[in-house]
């Protein structure tokens, strides 16, 4: 009882000492699943303008660091700029300042930056301009009034982030604008738009507006264009943006899906062409979070914690990291320079370490500043152990010592075994040192395609120069083989044997139908070359080889996601049974000549093109790499054309139909077949529904009684 009440009472004094705690850091794995992992940053310090004894911030929107530790916040809706040091010394408000001899002020202030010299500029959004003050915080100068005939008409300059990179060069984003960022020379002179967001549509958009009149189109509402809302330039000159995409259920799409173009997503990294760079190379590009709602639960409304993260903030690390801020989740996430996730922390929330609403991310010496706009505070960051050993593994492979970062990535592993980045790392130190199998291995267990099939590559080198002779060798042996083979059953299917009448010769002769439909189904029907018999042995080999091809085709093809392969077979002879179901009840009513079990054999005998096609595809999809795929897509593509051909010409032999009249057969037997699968469904769930009614009374009879 004294334990109980001394907890009680330490509970109490938390609350009232307003002590907090902070969030739990995390990671995804490759599966994209959220799996808790050590702390890589800690709370070390919260100040706010009442800390600095300035008073409250007014919605504060930017925090920047200079490389000597001066610290600006620009405080919007205060109209003021406050300028203190990392060790928050002493602190002074910038607002009111001499313009050339006149008396000028800043009105609404937004994005911040320092330049290599220690300049500070100021986005004045309200009056349409960029201020820039040196050292001592004097004015410099103004980048205002762009020339009017670079910009699309109607456009409104009012800058709302900037970047300055080591030449001068002023790159930045006007608020509402769609056209990109604005890039201005050392002179402040506009030279034009870079990195235009594209718009984008949602599938369903551009399905309608393929069918839609231009007319139509004209009065249909557009999808919203994207727009930059942040921006930061490296020490190389490359610029990095964030954008929040209106297209939600697109970029929701693009994420989980593992899409590695930039269309959608909300982090790039633009070279000097204007062409997004930022590279991808983990399975889910560098985007926040990845496990969310993809849907508003019934009953509820989007209370805008779903769907993907609204990344509002970049900001640059050292040896190529760089760290987002969702304003959505208040949640940080720290990336190495090939977009591999290290580590996530935050949340929201009125504790230390949480926020009510993030809006600002800014690195300096090692910590992280993190500006909440709403509580007007900024919490201080600094990296643990775990996350200094992160740093550090990722330092080593950057600067290829392979043999120490491989140590440092084994020691990672054993205290996060989640870490997805150090099974990457791992990968990029055995493919360095020459050991490819360790490296695919690894790569293959952080399902990191692109470095897996770079890795697969230097090993197939390897292997064709070790087995150069044999392969093809091999390979003219195989081709011969398959020639002999159906050689051989040409030959005996010719030869009138009462064998060709057995199973064995039913069977064999497929090698005649699938290259003579025509013939092969007449004489199948009517000359008794075929049986049903070899028909269903023909399609359940055909159902398990399909189900095998894609049960073992390569991780380069599959990234390592399989699908059971029972439930592939099952829907293939579930498939092919609505088929002759649907189509034996169709022809029944139009005059069809062909039985159900004769349209049985057409489907069976016709699936022995898949069985052709199935080696071939897995052993093509272990040989090359994703980058090769039209090989293997070419050969599936064969597989499924050919068997739709010749099912269209057995229809059309055992029915004896015209060709328009087969046409027509087979649309309207897909329709049926839809029809089937449709009531099938309603059937069971009103079985279902029926049962759970049943069960109900029983146990409501069984309560009373």
């Amino acid at each position: 009882m004294k334990k109980f009440t001394a907890a009680v009472i330490v509970l109490l004094l938390i609350s009232t000492l307003n002590l907090k705690i902070g969030a739990v850091s995390y990671t995804y794995n490759s599966e994209g699943k959220a799996v808790k992992s050590p702390d890589a940053y800690t709370v070390v310090n919260e100040f706010s303008g009442e800390t600095l004894g300035i008073g409250e911030l007014n919605a504060p929107t930017d925090i920047k660091i200079s490389s000597n530790g001066t610290m600006a916040i620009s405080d919007t809706a205060g109209g003021r700029v406050i300028i203190t040091d990392v060790e928050l010394k002493s602190a002074s408000v910038l607002k009111e300042f001499d313009n050339n001899g006149k008396p000028d002020e800043i009105k609404n202030p937004m994005g911040l930056c320092f330049d290599d010299t220690g300049h500070l500029f100021v986005c004045d959004k309200e009056n349409g301009r960029i201020i820039e003050f040196d050292t001592e915080m004097n004015f410099v100068r103004t980048i205002a009034d762009p020339n009017p005939e670079l910009l699309p008409e109607g456009f409104i300059f009012a800058p709302s982030a900037v970047a300055v990179d080591k030449w001068g060069t002023v790159y930045c984003i006007s608020d509402s604008s769609t056209n990109g960022y604005l890039q201005f020379d050392s002179n402040g002179v506009f030279k034009g738009f870079m990195g235009s967001p594209k718009t984008s549509l949602t599938l369903s958009q551009k399905f309608w507006r393929l069918v839609q009149t231009e007319e139509q189109r004209k009065r249909t509402t557009s999808s919203v264009p994207v727009n930059f809302n942040n921006l930061v330039v490296d020490s190389d000159g490359f610029v990095y943006t964030t954008e929040v995409n209106p297209n939600k259920e697109d970029t929701a799409m693009f994420i989980q899906n593992g899409e590695k173009t930039g269309l959608f997503m909300p982090v790039k990294k633009f070279n000097f062409t204007g062409n997004d760079v930022l590279k991808r190379m983990d399975f889910f590009a560098p985007a926040g979070d990845i496990s969310f709602e993809k849907s508003v639960p019934e009953g509820e409304k989007d209370t805008d914690l779903l769907w993907a993260s609204a990344i509002v903030s970049v900001t640059l690390g050292d040896d190529g990291r760089y760290y987002c801020a969702d304003s959505k989740r208040g949640k940080i996430f720290g990336y190495d320079e090939n977009g591999n996730l290290l580590y996530a922390f935050g949340g929201t929330g009125a504790q230390t370490g949480l926020f009510s609403n993030l809006v600002a991310v800014e690195y300096h010496d090692g910590d992280l500043y993190a500006l909440d706009k709403n509580q007007g505070v900024i919490t201080v960051f600094a990296v643990t152990e775990y996350g200094n050993k992160i740093h550090t593994a990722s330092r080593l492979t950057t600067e290829r010592r392979f043999d120490e970062a491989a140590k440092e990535w084994e020691e990672l592993l054993h205290i996060n075994s989640n870490l997805t980045a150090a099974y990457i790392g791992l990968g990029r130190s055995y493919l360095e040192q020459g050991e490819y199998g360790l490296a695919m291995d690894y790569f293959k267990s952080a399902l990191s395609m692109d470095n897996y099939n770079e890795a697969f590559s230097r090993y197939r080198e390897k292997v064709l120069g070790d087995f150069f002779l044999l392969i093809p060798i091999t390979a003219i042996v195989v081709i011969f083989a398959v020639s002999f083979a159906f050689s051989r059953l040409n030959k005996f299917n010719s030869s009138g044997s009462s064998l060709c009448y057995s199973f064995r010769g039913h069977a064999a002769y497929a090698a005649h139908v699938i290259f003579r439909p025509f013939d092969g189904f007449w004489d199948i029907k009517h000359e008794k070359r075929g049986s049903v018999r070899a028909a269903a042995v023909f399609l359940i080999v055909a159902a398990a080889a399909v189900a095998m091809q894609y049960r073992f085709m390569g991780f380069s093809f599959n990234g390592g996601k399989t699908v059971n392969p029972v439930i592939i077979a099952t829907v293939i002879l579930g498939a092919a049974l609505v088929f002759c179901i649907s189509n034996w009840c169709l022809t029944s009513l139009t005059n069809g000549k062909g039985k159900f079990k004769d349209i049985f054999t057409v489907v069976g005998y016709s699936c022995v093109p898949l069985i052709l096609t199935a080696i071939p595809v897995m052993i093509l999809s272990n040989v090359l790499t994703s980058d090769e795929s039209g090989f293997v897509t070419l050969f599936i593509y064969i597989g499924y054309i050919w068997t739709a051909l010749l099912l269209f010409s057995g229809i059309l032999t055992i029915h004896d139909y015209s060709f328009g009249q087969n046409i027509a057969s087979v649309i309207f037997t897909l329709v049926g077949m839809a029809v089937i699968v449709f009531l099938t469904f309603l059937f069971i769930n009103l079985g279902g529904k029926i049962v759970g009614f049943i069960s109900g009374i029983a146990n409501e009879l069984g309560l009373r009684y």
